[in-house]
């Protein structure tokens, strides 16, 4: 299996994009010869046991989770939340997490929550307004 290293929205080829996103397992599994024209198929396929499927969800999960590790060694963040459709196929985020904590300073993991979060389009102004809030109530 070769890692998919296409250029993706941003225009760098080899980015997290490139080969953990729902556009690139679609493209993965087109050139596996895997019949599927979007990510409700891939999900479909994981869901259904699709061995191809689950891998390619399992390689993502784990550059996701190679990422992550960085930003919660760096920055010790009391949750990570993981949201868009992906967040329900469970081999990528079970090889996310196991991955994550493999590779985090057991005090970073200690008490970090893994949470799947439910988003929208305002979820970049939900997250801003939160900081607002905690930024104030800690002010006073």
């Amino acid at each position: 299996m070769t890692a998919v290293t296409a250029p993706t929205g941003c225009g760098n080829a080899g980015c997290l994009g490139a080969v953990a996103s729902g556009a690139a397992q679609v493209t993965a599994l087109r050139d596996q010869g895997v019949p599927v024209s979007d990510l409700t198929g891939v999900i479909r396929l994981i869901d259904d046991g699709d061995r191809h499927a689950t891998a390619l969800a399992r390689q993502a999960g784990r550059a996701i989770g190679e990422i992550l590790a960085v930003v919660v060694n760096f920055f010790n963040p009391q949750v990570v939340a993981i949201g868009g459709r992906l967040a329900d196929c469970e081999p990528l985020l079970a090889s996310m997490r196991v991955t994550l904590y493999e590779r985090c300073l057991p005090l970073a993991t200690q008490t970090l929550l893994i949470e799947r979060v439910a988003t929208s389009q305002d979820v970049g102004i939900t997250g801003a307004a939160h900081l607002v809030i905690d930024h104030v109530v800690a002010a006073n």
